[in-house]
Order: C-alpha cells, then structure tokens, then sequence
C-alpha cells in the first residue's frame, strides 16, 4: 500500500525512487523472504518518466510533433555533469488541469519511444521505461536484486473468472488491451524465473462467497508456510555456517573505514605530522585532538590506507583499526582490547590466551612480542563515544608498556579533550588522563576546522567526485556561510552539501530557511525539515526526539514506542488502517527514516542489547531553539517522555482516538470515536531470568531517566522494590546518587514519596555499605506505620515482606525508644535539631546524634581535683566547648573536639555562654 509516501513525493515525482530504495533496503537486510509478489488483472499505475538523460531527451525531441508541452514539462538540469531533464513538480492549486497534461504527456513520450527504436536511436530497455508501471518497477528490481540469491521471492497470482462482471477497481480502466499484454508478458517473466513451487495461483468466482471465503483461507495458509519455508531453509544455511566473531568483527570495521574515506578531503599538514610520529624512533603513542566534528575519524580511516606508503617494505606492515562506539561490538572497550589482541595474535602466528581475565596486562605482552622486522600501527578512533565507566579511569585498560628497543609499534587514538556525562554534566578531562599515563611522552597533534579557502575547495572535490557542479548564483548561496565563521568544520560543510544535491541549475530563487544558516545547530535544523516533508514531519520530527530522549534505542522499542504515540498513527493512518488486533506503525517506515539518516547514526550496544542513536555529538545534543518549531520541540518533550516512560513501565493504553478522521470511521463503520486496539508491545520484565536474579538493566536505565521529573512512574520506580534493587546491586549507583537525583531537581512531590525518600536518607550509611539490606531496612523502617500507610508505601512495604520474612516483635513487644544507655546523675542537658548533649556527675559526657542513624559518643572530663570527692554539680554547651562547675567551686572549660582542658579557675556560680569561648560567670569573690 506504500504507507507512509507523503504527498509531497507524489508531487516532485519521488514515489517511484522511494519504492525501489524500499525494495533495495528489503533485499540488503533480509535474510530470507525480501519480495512478495501479488498479481490479479492489474497491470498497475503508470506515471509519465520523472527523469530522461539528455541524450533520450533530444532524441523524442526530434521523434514528436508536439515539442511544446515536452519542454514545458521537462526542464534541463545542467548540475549534472551527465545532464538530465528532470519533470515539473505537480501544480498543486491546478492539480486537474496537470492530471490532463500529464495523460497526453505520456502518449507523446510512448510514440515518439516507438519511433526512436524503429531508428534504433534507443535501446529496448530505454524505451520500455516510458511504458512500465510502477508495480513492474518493482517486480524488475526485486528479480534483479535476486538473480543470483534463489528462495527470497515468492509469487501469488489470483485469476478471476468473472472478471468483465467486476468493478473496475479489479482491472486497470485505461489502454485495457496493452496493460493486459504488459502483465502477461510479466507473469511470463515471472515463471521464467521463480521456481514454480514458490509460484501459487488461485482461481475463483469472486463473486461467489464460498469460493471468496475458500480463497482467502488458502491464501493466508499458503503465504504463512511458504514464508516459513524460506526463513527455514536460510536458517539452515546460516546455522550451518561455522561463526567467525572476530572475522565479523574486523569486517564490520573496514565497512566503516570505506564509508569514513568516500567524503574524505586532504590534509597534507596534518598528514605529515602523522608521518613524522610514525617514522620516528619513540614508542609513546599520539592522539589527535579536536572538537565534535572535525574529519578526526576520516583521517583515522585514510591513515588505514596511507600508512602503509611510507615504509619502504610495506609488506611488513599491519594496521589494525577499531571505531570505537560505531559498532554493536564496540560500545565498551574490553570486546575490542579482546579482539585486537586475537588479530595481532592471527597476524603473527602467536597462541591465542586462552583467559582474558586482565586484558590490559595481556594486551601489553602481547605488544612486547611484536617481531622486531615488523610494523605493527594500531589505530583507536573515538575514545570518547566509549561507554562511561571505561572512560573514568582510562589506565585500567590503556596500554601503558610498549618495546623499548625498538619502535616498531606505534598507537594513535583520537578523541574530543572532555565529555560531560549524566544529568549533573559531570566532566570527564580524557585529555589530562592522557596525559597523566604518558607524562611529557605523548604525542599530540590538534585537528582544526577549515578554513574559508580549505572548505571551497572540500566543496569543489565533493561536486567533482559526484559527477556534479553548481551555478554561480547557487555557489552565492553557500558563500556567506563560510565567510561569516572563521572556522567551518567538516560536518557542518557536510550538511550543506548534502542539501546541494537536490538543487537543480533552474532553481534561482533561494530557500530563505536555507540562507539564515549560521550553524550546525541550523544545518541539523534545516536537514530536519527536509526530511521531515519526505517521510511527514510528525513521524520524523517524534522518531528522532525519541532517540535523543532515550539516549538510543533499539529497533523493537523505537517500533513499539512509536506505535504508542497516536498523533504518529494519525498521520500515517490517512486512507487505512491496520487490522484492529495488529494496530502498529509500519515496520518500513521507521526503516526509511534510518535509511536516510544513516549517515548520522550507529549501532552500539547499550545494556547488552543493540541500539541506533546518533554518532555525532552535535546531534545527541540538538535542541531546536529559535521560533515556533523551538516552541513545539520544548511542549511536546514532556508528552514524548510520557509516552516513552509508560513504554518502559509497561503502562501503555489500549485504544486509540478515531475522532481524527470522520471518513475513516465511516469507511469502517466505527459507531464510537475511541476504539480497542491492540499494539503489540513488547512487554519489559523488571526481571530477565528470575531464578539467577539477572535484572533487566535496558528497563531500569530508561526508567532512571529523569526519575525525579515524572512521578506518574513512581509506582513502578520509587515504590517498586525490583526497580530499587537493581539501583542498588547493579554497581552503578549508590542510593547518595539516588536521592542527588532528587536533590538535583528540587523535587516537590507527594507526601509518601518524601516520606520514602527521607527514610532512605536515614538508612543512607546502611544501604552503601550493605545494600542487600534494602527489604530489611524498608520493614524496619515502614512497619511500625502500617496502618497509617497510603497505598504506594504500603504496596511497597509487602514486597520487601514477601522478599525478606521476618518474625515481627508486637507493638507491646518492641521498645519505644531509639536506643538505650545507663547514665548515672544528669547535671545538664541541651538537645538540637538532630543531636542530644549530656553531662553528668560523675565526669561523663555523652553526645547522642540522630541525623542518618542513631549514634552515641562520649567520653570522661578529665580536670584537676582538689578532693577525692569532688564531682560535677553543673554545666554549660555551646559551639563545641563545655564549661562545668564542680563541687569544690572550681570552673573547667573543655574542648569537645580534641578534649584538652582550655582552663580551671576558681568559680561560684555558672550563668551562661555569650558566645565562643567567652563565658559568663560568678567568681568565689562574687565577680
């Protein structure tokens, strides 16, 4: 049905285009089954060409008496070095007027085909294409892909006998007898090349219920078994396949490399920096340093290339590269140390250790048995796109030892010099720790923007490599961009040109969006908008905030959160619907979207379980700003983490509005705007495996997003007791980091959660050092109230029961006091918001603190005493100092902290502290 085709490319003719990429894409990720083939007595939509090389063009030019509408129908594009006449958009304010032209536009073109072949001025082919319809487009597309890849196509013919007595909708209304001939000749093609068992044909009355009904249900029979089929006989292939982890791993890289090098630009000055550091004598690695987007991965996959060159022997010379945090299997650092390690061993014939316990260590022998006759170059790209605990402390795994009688091993990594990470944007100096582990040894060479020059020239090698030029007027539209900044850096420069590629050399009116460019915040902006007119701006716009609201996403929860948001549906369920008990977006159309973003995103595994999100750092971080479309990023951002924290909450509802289409509620007889439906949602255990307690990690990290913000998950978050223990056991966090979240956001919510919160708080020492004591302490803590417990914290309260029984004393049976101690006579006492002081007679002090837990210190007020006798019979606490009188009419002051005695004079009566260390007294002469 071509969901999701927005009417924007129907009119600039891009329908065609974007089915045959789906078909494409459908053929480079499927395993089995790709294309699906359903044929009736439809030959199908035939379209007028959208573009003919100039060559063709010219030819019908001179093969037609009606010239006029062609040239006012096709105009020559000359940005092509290979110059193309392109089609006119569609006249959208006179859509029958363009309908007519374009039917007449199509007769011409077939004639004047017909009579370029009889001259043999084209090819068969060539003329062919200005009488297929958009189906035979795919079907020669899907054979071609499949040529030779058998089992993946699969064929369903339906031949109706009463066909001349059905609607015309079953049979193509124009050129009846030519579009019959065009999908004979199809079908014929089709049995040509289909194995006949993947071929299935029906024929029936359609008019007839009991063969309809009969029909149907061989029919889904038929397409569920022969699907199986296939996947089965791939699978069989596939399983008896012998695995090879690291030859995926080291192709998965080089696939990356050739990408990184096809917009690649020279940078001969930092090139030969690069060369000097490689042919020296030290054996300390280099980094190259440079902000978010500066070429620093382009020029770590051209260096794969060029290393090799400068030795004279370049046979004796192995690179090995990893990008890292562009890769499913790079995300952390010890799969790829694992994997170097395996490499180098394969290169040089060396045993592979058998155990990885301390992979630095291995890594760093390893590197010491290198053959001195052999260049070993080793290449780490983006340290910085590591996942964060490898990058707090980079000496754990950072190779430290390297031959020091020979340099034949070099190491160059490259990063951007600090990262801030988390909601606190705690900094994380990559840099200095760099230079903290190699001391003055590290090599360092600074990756810089273009400059004005630099980046017209990158524009102009680009154009040239892809066949392509732009006319003057259009190089004044890019111009103000690289003039106005001083530094231009590559993804920036990238972006622009990007947009360049639709331009034509007739288009002379400048999009003004595209002028007010300044920044790569506004080329992202701008690519968005673009983007967001060919796949619809809801869908776009939603599915790219997701992912940055998530930190990345899987393909199963990207598919499932965005079937949850129905202003997304909405806009995609114009003329359909899905069925009822299968209500989900389209798989394709997600698929599209990543297709074209690709460029901008990665694959990398976060929680184990492999995830899309951006590659760069300026788009994890893009927040449009200026105008109505900032306005709108900013409203919907708390709608979008409500719909994706109840994803993760599995709290997710079961209906959807229909309000939104009157016509479409008519269509499906709906009597009710509001309708079940059921989405299909993957459901987010807290727990992955019960028995082993392995918690579902993917579910708590992006429930802890914004955990104080959004207390509408706190039932499944603050007062669910899975949730809580995998914050605590899971090596994380500590429950300070817990509560800082809530801190942080100066939470203000209900009176149970600060009621939880605050008892965590008091079980704050505890719960660090014994966290496995979490059911205990809440028990402890809640039990005592729960009869005055509302239901979140009651709730709570029996699961930590259910999880740690205890044998509960009664409420008669327990003491009602916080903790007990003999004291003999009390001569004062002072209590404090959290603490109690005391002194007693017999020369005693205690200090009884109740800020976290109850604690008690004290020790003995050690003075001179004149008498055995002689006790304390008063005394005095401030500010960390104590002042007694004793029975002998002598005044002690004391320090509490270090508890020297400061003084002992002779005193008849204590009043009062006037503040530190000035006390106000009655001497025994009455002063």
């Amino acid at each position: 049905m071509r969901w999701g085709i927005q009417s924007t490319a129907s009119n600039t003719h891009g329908t065609v285009d974007m089915c045959l990429q789906e078909l494409d894409i459908c053929y480079r990720l499927s395993m089995a089954t790709n294309c699906v083939i359903l044929l009736s007595h439809r030959y199908g939509s035939r379209f007028a060409t959208a573009c003919i090389p100039s060559r063709i063009f010219q030819h019908l030019l001179s093969n037609t008496e009606d010239k006029t509408l062609l040239t006012e129908m096709y105009r020559l594009d000359e940005n092509y070095l290979d110059e193309k006449y392109f089609l006119q958009p569609v006249d959208k304010d006179n859509k029958e007027k363009w309908d007519e032209s374009e039917k007449k536009l199509q007769i011409i073109l077939r004639q004047a085909a017909d009579r370029c072949y009889e001259q043999n001025l084209i090819t068969k082919d060539e003329r062919d294409e200005f009488y297929i319809s958009v189906t035979a487009q795919e079907i020669y597309r899907a054979l071609l892909n499949n040529k030779h890849k058998p089992r993946r196509i699969l064929c369903f013919f339906r031949e109706l006998t009463d066909i001349d007595e059905l609607d015309s909708k079953f049979h193509d209304k124009e050129d009846k007898a030519e579009s019959k001939q065009l999908l004979n000749d199809i079908k014929n093609l089709l049995q040509q090349s289909v194995d006949s068992s993947e071929i299935y044909t029906y024929k029936l009355q359609w008019n007839n219920e009991n063969d309809r009904k009969k029909y149907l249900s061989n029919f889904f029979d038929d397409f569920y078994q022969a699907v199986k089929l296939q996947i089965d006989f791939h699978m069989k292939i596939y399983e008896n396949k012998q695995e090879n982890l690291l030859y995926n791993q080291i192709i998965e890289h080089a696939i990356q490399c050739n990408s990184l090098v096809q917009r690649f630009f020279p940078r001969p000055e930092v090139f030969q920096q690069i060369k000097t550091y490689i042919t020296s004598s030290t054996n300390y690695p280099c980094v190259l340093l440079g902000y978010s987007g500066t070429g620093k991965s382009s020029i770590m996959a051209k260096l794969v290339n060029e290393i090799p060159s400068w030795y004279s022997q370049a046979n004796n010379v192995s690179v090995v590269v990893r990008f890292l945090g562009a890769t499913p299997s790079s995300s952390d650092i010890r799969r790829p140390l694992i994997s170097i390690i395996e490499q180098i061993c394969m290169i040089y014939h060396l045993n592979i250790p058998t155990n990885f316990d301390n992979v630095k260590e291995i890594f760093e022998n390893i590197l010491l048995r290198i053959p001195k006759d052999e260049n070993l170059i080793l290449l780490l790209d983006s340290i910085d796109q590591l996942q964060t605990v490898d990058l707090i402390n980079l000496s754990k795994w950072l190779p430290e030892k390297f031959p020091s009688s020979s340099s034949n091993v070099k190491c160059i990594f490259s990063t951007i010099s600090d990262i801030e990470v988390g909601m606190e944007r705690k900094k994380i100096d990559i840099y200095k720790q760099l230079k903290t582990i190699y001391k003055d040894g590290l090599q360092e060479i600074e990756i810089k923007s273009f400059d004005e020059n630099i980046a017209e020239e990158v524009l102009h090698s680009w154009l040239k490599q892809d066949r392509r030029c732009l006319t003057i007027i259009q190089h004044e539209w890019l111009k103000p961009k690289f003039t106005r900044r001083h530094q231009i850096d590559p993804l920036f420069l990238s972006l622009l040109y990007d947009q360049t590629l639709t331009w034509h050399s007739y288009d002379e009116i400048p999009d003004k969006t595209f002028l007010s460019i300044e920044y790569t915040g506004d080329a992202i902006e701008y690519l968005y908008d673009q983007l967001g007119m060919k796949h619809g701006p809801i869908l776009f716009r939603r599915s790219m905030h997701y992912l940055q609201l998530s930190g990345g996403l899987s393909e199963v929860e990207i598919e499932d959160i965005l079937s949850l948001d129905d202003e997304i549906l909405q806009s995609v369920f114009i003329h359909y619907l899905p069925p009822l008990e299968l209500f989900r977006l389209p798989s394709n159309l997600w698929i599209r979207i990543r297709n074209d973003m690709h460029k901008y995103l990665v694959e990398k595994d976060i929680d184990n379980v492999p995830c899309v999100y951006f590659y760069h750092r300026a788009f994890q971080q893009h927040e449009p700003w200026k105008g109505e479309q900032g306005m709108k990023h900013r409203r919907e951002k708390l709608i979008l983490e409500k719909i994706r924290l109840e994803y993760f909450a599995n709290q997710y509802k079961t209906t959807f509005d229909m309000s939104y289409s009157p016509k479409l509620m008519t269509k499906y007889k709906f009597s009710e705007p509001i309708i079940q439906v059921n989405r299909c949602l993957t459901q987010q255990q807290s727990l992955e495996d019960k028995s082993k307690k392995q918690y579902n990690l993917r579910r708590f990290h992006q429930l802890y997003i914004n955990i104080a913000r959004y207390d509408y998950v706190h039932h499944v978050t603050l007062f669910n007791l899975d949730f809580l223990s995998v914050l605590l056991l899971c090596g994380e966090y500590k429950i300070t980091d817990f509560l800082y979240e809530f801190t942080m956001m100066n939470y203000d919510g209900i009176g149970e959660s600060k009621f939880l919160l605050k008892q965590f708080e008091i079980s704050l020492n505890i719960l660090n050092q014994y966290p496995n004591n979490l059911s205990f302490e809440l028990v402890y803590r809640l039990f005592p109230f729960r009869n005055h417990l509302y239901e979140l914290l009651y709730k709570l309260l029996e699961q930590c029961l259910i999880d740690c029984p205890l044998l509960l004393i009664t409420d008669d049976e327990r003491p009602q006091y916080l903790m007990k101690c003999s004291l003999s006579n009390i001569i004062y006492s002072k209590i404090s918001p959290f603490s109690l002081f005391i002194i007693t007679d017999d020369s005693k002090f205690y200090r009884l603190n109740n800020y976290y837990r109850t604690t008690v210190n004290q020790f003995d007020i050690i003075y001179k005493r004149k008498v055995r006798q002689e006790k304390l019979i008063s005394g005095l606490h401030d500010n960390g100092y104590i002042c007694c009188l004793t029975s002998n009419c002598e005044m002690i002051s004391m320090n509490t902290s270090t508890k020297e005695l400061t003084m002992q004079i002779p005193c008849n009566h204590l009043i009062a502290f006037i503040k530190k260390e000035i006390i106000l007294i009655i001497s025994s002469l009455n002063h």
